[in-house]
């Protein structure tokens, strides 16, 4: 019989710094290579949705490194830190202060700032919500989880500040200019939640999608899948100069699915440091809920406290 050499203190710290490797390595490998990932596959789903949150791993994998006495386990844990710093640097950096909207476009025409916020169905204060949207200065206010409860009539303090509105299922376009050429759209599914519309402003016509895209689920995210791959499609086909998406995508910034639509939209960045988490608003975990655009000057984007709902609401500044 053959007996090892090492005591058993070292072998332990060699297998705790073989395994501290191994768990880094794959931290660091599913974090570089999420992004080939099928989009409608439950991995790309559920690796997207938590990426932000992987980076929690790396404190613990450094601790067993030291615990190890591992070069190998510091070397994987190293490559797990830079894997996550280059997904987590665009919000952990500072974000540069907001230049004027004439600054940042180099043009004379004024700013756009653009509002979403998912009211969520049943919430009785609702009402406070939307006074404090109406107070928000945005030209545009897009809106989710409209019931017939939700009024927003001439009587309020919103229908006041936006007299322009069109509502399409339960997702609603609010405005201080006028609005033309609404389009409900199904965006692939038997029951219209987006919706398309022109907005003037400043002289300008903007193309503006409200979306609210259907649930998303492990192993239950065809839908929503689907909606956000028509409206890709549909965007993609869309001649106006300016356009807007926002609304409630149900899909977290990082996941694959919401790439067709980045690939032509983009996000104006955070005016605060931090992911700009939206969803649940008691703790935010995930940002569902976005503000894209082409044609447009993007400022900053904001994320704003919300009374009732689960979601927070976001702002964004665009120069014209």
């Amino acid at each position: 019989m053959r007996f090892s050499s090492a005591p058993a203190p070292a072998r332990r710290r060699r297998a705790l710094g073989w395994t501290t490797a191994a768990a880094a390595l794959l931290l660091a490998l599913a974090m570089a290579g999420y992004k080939f990932l099928p989009p409608h596959s439950d991995a790309s789903f559920l690796l997207g949705t938590a990426l932000p949150w992987l980076g929690l791993a790396v404190p613990v994998l450094a601790v067993a490194s030291l615990r190890a006495r591992s070069w190998l386990g510091g070397a994987g844990t190293a490559a797990a830190l830079a894997a996550w710093l280059v997904v987590a640097g665009p919000w952990l950096l500072p974000s540069p202060a907001p230049a004027a909207p004439s600054q940042a476009a180099g043009q004379s025409s004024g700013p756009l700032r653009v509002a979403s916020q998912n009211l969520r169905a049943g919430n009785l204060q609702a009402p406070a919500l939307l006074d404090n949207l109406a107070q928000s200065g945005a030209d545009v206010v897009a809106l989710q989880e409209v019931t017939g409860s939700t009024d927003t009539g001439p009587g309020t303090s919103i229908g006041a500040a936006y007299p322009h509105q069109s509502r399409v299922g339960t997702v609603a376009l609010l405005s201080k200019t006028p609005i033309s050429n609404v389009q409900p759209l199904a965006l692939g599914l038997g029951w219209k939640r987006a919706l398309n519309a022109t907005v003037s402003v400043g002289g300008s016509e903007v193309s503006v999608y409200v979306v609210h895209a259907a649930s998303a689920r492990p192993n239950d995210h065809a839908d929503r899948d689907t909606m956000l791959e028509s409206l890709a499609g549909i965007v993609a086909t869309d001649t106006s100069s300016r356009v807007v998406a926002l609304g409630d995508f149900n899909a977290a910034s990082d996941e694959n699915i919401l790439g067709p639509i980045k690939a032509q939209l983009s996000e104006p960045s955070q005016a605060e440091r931090g992911p700009g988490f939206t969803w649940p608003s008691a703790f935010p975990m995930a940002r569902p809920d976005h503000i894209f655009a082409r044609g447009l000057t993007g400022i900053s984007s904001t994320v704003v406290d919300s009374i009732g709902s689960d979601h927070k609401g976001v702002t964004a500044d665009f120069a014209l």
